[in-house]
């Protein structure tokens, strides 16, 4: 190989460690839709003053769904945090408007049969991030 072959490598392993680790997990067998409306019924019922839901991938990335129609994309490992607005919900896929420059990301809702969630995203420009993901109540505003 040439010094040249060996650095186009190095940046092409560079590249793929910025994207998120969470986007290679595969659905696990057995998982069912969970209608998104219905899981955010679930989540007020229990917690009364709750004002927004997120969907948490374990590294922190993912969508904070608030009942004012807002959202807000978060990726803790490059900083980011882009206000949005809610697009739609359709059975267990919820969708977040494009921002800025920012393609917008539709996240759809699995229960795992151990019980956990599981979320498949498709960002706008055609990227997925696919991971376990966390539903729990927001309390205070996003």
């Amino acid at each position: 190989m040439t010094s040249r072959t060996l650095i186009s490598l190095g940046f092409v392993g560079l590249l793929l460690g910025c994207v998120a680790s969470d986007d290679a997990i595969s659905r696990p067998d057995g998982a069912l839709p969970v209608d998104v409306i219905t899981a955010q019924s679930d989540l007020k019922a229990r917690h009364p003053t709750v004002d927004a839901f997120s969907a948490l991938a374990p590294s922190g990335e993912g969508v904070i769904f608030a009942l004012d129609g807002t959202a807000t994309y978060v990726n803790p490992t490059f900083g980011t945090r882009i206000e949005s607005t809610i697009s739609g919900f359709d059975g267990n896929t919820m969708c977040v408007a494009e921002a800025g420059d920012w393609s917008g990301i539709c996240i759809s809702l699995f229960q795992t049969p151990s019980g956990g969630n599981y979320c498949e995203g498709t960002f706008g420009d055609g990227g997925a991030l696919n991971f376990p993901c966390t539903l729990q109540p927001v309390i205070s505003a996003i």
